[in-house]
């Protein structure tokens, strides 16, 4: 799930903000992507390396 991917980043008090930020706008960004492209919310979504819309396409495909 992206809610568990990274709010273990978020919570984490020796990753620095810039870290946490650029984390956080990813999910964001990935999140939007496959709302628009799938009209619904994901619950589940597991990722393999980070936030990459490619990975999480390839996840949903198989």
């Amino acid at each position: 799930m992206l809610y568990k991917n990274y709010h273990s980043i978020e919570t984490d008090p020796k990753v620095p903000l810039k870290i946490k930020k650029e984390k956080m706008e990813g999910w964001w960004r990935v999140y939007h992507e496959l709302l628009k492209e799938h009209k619904k919310h994901f619950d589940v979504i597991i990722l393999n390396d980070g936030c990459d819309k490619r990975n999480v396409r390839k996840i949903l495909n198989e």
